[in-house]
């Protein structure tokens, strides 16, 4: 059964007064009772079609709703919340189609990562001078992050960044995300977007070149902030690397900093891979460097999700969540 959209989500889709909505609707013959009013989905095309026919589009505008003040609970307790924060922009992100559908690509891909404040000049320098943005770089081809801004305000800003991308092409948007006081009873905090900017480049090598797009630059600043391990040898590649020894575990989400690696090598069994071996558990898409010997070298490809381990063991599973984070903090 379709759901039957309210006045105000397709007004705030295409950025448009509730009352301007309202006002269409009685030229077209249809009375509502106010901007929280259900309409039926073919009176509901109608109207979308009226209002982008009045120059309303909508192409910078996303948001959550209702739910807005539960996006700000959830974003005060980042990044152990990050896997809830991602299933409320899959499931209730309102707005433009095409950036609410990618949003919600890059929720269901699971590949989230987090940047504190400490890492936003990090981010900032990266984002300048990066000209190109190579696929191989990226923390994974599908994903979704939150990028902190400096403190020192009572809701400091926090950028929110999603892409997908191929060899051929590469989507990504920004949004900032910005905590406001609810102007009702509650005064509850609410969650909410600014004008989304989306980039889409494309390819013929997955190499992309960056220029003035301010969404892929971002996404080139997180690349650059990754940190780099030393090298120790065997076949390169980006690396999830726990730290300290153990990972952080928070509630049923585990906070794992991420590496890239210049090299790696194997490393002795350690009593977590006996546990492992009799269990079954999920492995996350990942970047491999494979060797190819007909060519005489490694090249990076690409893991998708699967499971492993003990066929008949228990499943173990745990959401997590990536953090990038100047290496002397860690």
């Amino acid at each position: 059964m379709v759901a039957k959209p309210r006045v105000h989500e397709i007004a705030f889709e295409l950025g448009v007064d509730s009352k301007v909505a309202l006002a269409t609707l009685k030229e077209m013959g249809e009375f509502v009772k106010g901007p929280s009013s259900s309409i039926q989905p073919p009176v509901a095309r109608k109207l979308r079609a009226r209002l982008e026919a009045m120059g309303y589009d909508g192409t910078s505008r996303i948001g959550l709703g209702s739910s807005a003040s539960r996006g700000a609970e959830l974003t005060a307790r980042l990044p152990a919340s990050l896997p809830e924060l991602a299933d409320l922009f899959r499931a209730r992100a309102i707005g433009h189609q095409p950036v609410r559908a990618l949003l919600r690509v890059a929720a269901e891909s699971e590949n989230l990562f987090y940047v504190p404040s400490s890492g936003a000049s990090a981010i900032e320098h990266g984002s300048r001078v990066a000209a190109t943005l190579d696929l191989d770089e990226l923390p994974a081809p599908v994903g979704l992050a939150v990028i902190c801004g400096a403190p020192g305000r009572r809701y400091p800003p926090q950028w929110l960044l999603w892409w997908e991308a191929t060899e051929q092409s590469l989507a990504v948007a920004r949004a900032q995300l910005e905590m406001h006081e609810d102007s009702g009873e509650t005064n509850e905090p609410q969650l909410r977007f600014d004008p989304v900017v989306r980039d889409d480049l494309r390819s013929d090598n997955g190499s992309f070149q960056i220029g003035a797009a301010p969404a892929a630059q971002l996404l080139a600043g997180l690349v650059a902030a990754i940190p780099v391990e030393p090298p120790r040898g065997g076949a390169a590649g980006t690396r999830r690397r726990n730290s300290p020894a153990e990972p952080k575990v928070e509630d049923d989400t585990q906070i794992v900093y991420l590496r890239r690696a210049a090299t790696s090598s194997g490393r002795p069994e350690s009593s977590a891979d006996a546990v492992r071996r009799q269990t079954q558990w999920t492995v996350r898409g990942h970047w491999r460097n494979q060797w190819y010997p007909s060519e005489d070298d490694h090249r990076r490809i690409w893991i998708d999700q699967h499971t492993a381990g003990a066929a008949d063991g228990p499943t173990v599973s745990r959401r997590k969540v990536f953090v990038i984070r100047p290496r002397a903090e860690v």
